[in-house]
């Protein structure tokens, strides 16, 4: 991979299947090569201040995010997601975002938060809260890196959509992700 790593600095790469790496796709800019390469820790860390933007499905308010599926519903495959959460963590100034938006509609209309309590039994965690930077709906960002589980929750439920943020913050004190010690009040 030491040549890889050379030879990717100030390219746009895109992952693929190695049959069609194998193909030899180039251009000055634009660079195919196989995704167990392209998805190697070692060779994302290398480009720095690298930005990741992946999406998800579903978090959890812990920073826990779902991108494969709700419940044993598959939706898409992890597609280098965590290599790349990962890789932006190494990489000199990088940073890691996963969007989403904050609700889905079901088949009746039914509005529903994408931001939850649990996931739905069965669902596949893509990215795991320890390794999540940032998480991004239409409502703003929370920076959940390095933080406390009070601190993420708070930070989940500022980004839900308003309707659903009330019964978010009852639903964590009652599973004790924050407790009355949490508030600034009591501190």
């Amino acid at each position: 991979m030491g040549d890889l790593q050379s030879d990717i600095r100030a390219k746009i790469i895109a992952a693929a299947q190695k049959a069609i790496a194998e193909l030899g796709v180039s251009h000055t800019t634009l660079q195919v090569i196989a995704d167990g390469a392209a998805n190697h820790l070692d060779v994302i860390k290398q480009n720095d201040n690298l930005c990741s933007i992946n999406a998800g499905l579903t978090v959890d308010l812990t920073g826990q995010v779902a991108s494969e599926t709700i419940g044993h519903t598959p939706y898409s495959a992890t597609g280098g997601q965590l290599d790349f959460v990962r890789g932006a963590t190494a990489s000199k100034g990088g940073k890691s975002f996963i969007a989403l938006k904050s609700t889905s509609t079901k088949k009746d209309g039914t509005l529903t938060s994408r931001i939850v309590l649990n996931m739905t039994p069965g669902t596949v965690v893509t990215t795991p809260r320890s390794d999540v930077m940032y998480i991004v709906t239409e409502y703003g960002v929370a920076d959940l890196y390095l933080r406390s589980v009070p601190d993420r929750v708070k930070a989940m439920i500022s980004i839900a959509h308003p309707d659903f943020r009330e019964e978010l913050e009852r639903q964590a004190y009652e599973a004790k992700l924050l407790i009355p010690a949490c508030n600034p009040e009591n501190l």
